[in-house]
């Protein structure tokens, strides 16, 4: 998150560990290791406890639409050679996290978006010279966390009870 800078670094941190922290204390709670039996059992114990905020499926959900937003970025950068930083990340989040939010947090995450480096900035965070250099770097994180973004986008879509509703 920190090519995305510092302030968009802090939210996406705190939001992603807020995610990990409800996971590990529903997995406690519910004896279960494995995420997806963790939701399922959930949802057999109390149906409606899956539409809360703290549940494990809005959990695993939001953490799977971070990782996919971070992904998309990536992926955008690499098809977009043109584009500003910018655009390639906020296109990204409009894809994956944008249609599930309310409208006044998509509004302010346009915002935090804005202030985000430029695309200079974001090779050299990562130590690269060139994106020419950056490059094998993103295509290999983003086919990492491919077979697990898909795993979870997979569950949903066969559980789609358990996912928030899209909005827009």
């Amino acid at each position: 998150f920190s090519a995305y800078g510092r302030v968009f670094d802090n939210a996406a941190r705190k939001d992603v560990q807020g995610n990990v922290d409800k996971l590990r204390r529903r997995a406690r709670a519910l004896k279960k290791k494995d995420a997806r039996g963790m939701v399922l059992r959930e949802r057999q114990l109390d149906p409606s406890k899956t539409e809360c905020p703290d549940s494990a499926a809005r959990a695993l959900f939001w953490t799977n639409r971070i990782v996919s937003q971070v992904a998309a970025s990536f992926e955008n950068v690499l098809d977009m050679p043109k584009a500003s930083f910018n655009k390639c990340a906020t296109d990204a989040y409009l894809k994956t996290c944008g249609p599930y939010n309310q409208p006044a947090h998509r509004a302010m995450a346009r915002i935090m978006l804005k202030i985000i480096p430029d695309r200079d900035a974001f090779v050299r965070l990562y130590g690269a010279a060139s994106m020419e250099d950056l490059a094998p770097t993103l295509r290999a994180w983003i086919k990492a966390s491919r077979a697990s973004r898909n795993a979870v986008d997979d569950f949903f879509s066969k559980n789609p009870d358990l996912a928030p509703r899209r909005r827009t």
